[in-house]
């Protein structure tokens, strides 16, 4: 039987907002995808570094100044008594490590699931991130509050309440417009990249529109007002996901 993955997640400050960072939804849309039991581990902002180096967890990425940068999502794996880091390293470690679930990088599908995720999605998600910053703030505990807006703040140069702005927002309706009219070109078949089949790709849109759901429902509405119900209704095809149980 396999036994429950942990997955190590920032939390939120209440029940409805416990769940909202949008990398580790990716995780967690992952494995109520393949059915793999897991449960979470809650990690605040200042304690990530110090987890992972307790726990022999890789760095990530480097700062500009070169320190190495620690973050969540990660997962321990006690079937394989492996911990791995990174939403889109973790699906495909749960691909190769459960092969007899379904997977999110089919095969043949990493080309373009990497152009999407390192080159078209950023002109996307980026101006979003801004609508949603301050929202992060206000969802998080206040024991990581205060590293979310030094870090955030030092990342972009500015106050947190200036980084939302009409430019970006316009930039972001004019890039889903675009991503719109990709899903479409499918025609009325599944309305993932794929059709029918959902890939990692399909997640990153689902978790990017949660996570603003969740941190900031005025801005939600108005996504979900956009293209005549389009992100609303993509959405709702991920409920089941979204909704599944942790193990206890």
């Amino acid at each position: 039987m396999t036994q429950p993955i942990v997955l190590y997640d920032i939390p939120g400050n209440d029940p409805q907002t416990l769940r909202w960072s949008p990398n580790s939804w990716k995780t967690r849309i992952s494995l109520a995808y393949k059915g793999l039991p897991y449960k979470s581990a809650w990690v605040e902002l200042p304690d990530i570094e110090p987890t992972c180096k307790k726990l022999g967890v890789p760095h990530t990425q480097l700062s500009p100044s070169g320190e190495p940068t620690y973050t969540v999502p990660f997962i321990y794996d006690p079937n394989t008594d492996r911990h791995v880091v990174e939403s889109a390293a973790i699906a495909k470690y749960l691909d190769e490590t459960y092969p007899d679930t379904p997977k999110l990088f089919p095969p043949g599908t990493d080309s373009f699931q990497h152009a999407f995720l390192n080159l078209a999605w950023p002109s996307i998600g980026r101006p979003l991130y801004f609508s949603g910053m301050l929202g992060c703030l206000r969802v998080l505990n206040p024991a990581s509050q205060p590293f979310w807006r030094k870090s955030r703040e030092g990342m972009f140069g500015k106050p947190l309440e200036e980084m939302a702005t009409e430019e970006s927002w316009n930039s972001f309706v004019a890039g889903l417009g675009k991503l719109k009219a990709a899903l479409e070109a499918n025609g009325s078949t599944g309305g993932f990249f794929m059709g029918e089949t959902l890939t990692f790709a399909d997640l990153q849109i689902a978790a990017s529109l949660l996570w603003i759901k969740v941190v900031d429902g005025e801005v939600w509405d108005s996504i979900a007002g956009l293209h005549d119900g389009t992100w609303k209704n993509y959405l709702e095809r991920f409920s089941g996901y979204i909704s599944a149980r942790e193990s206890v």
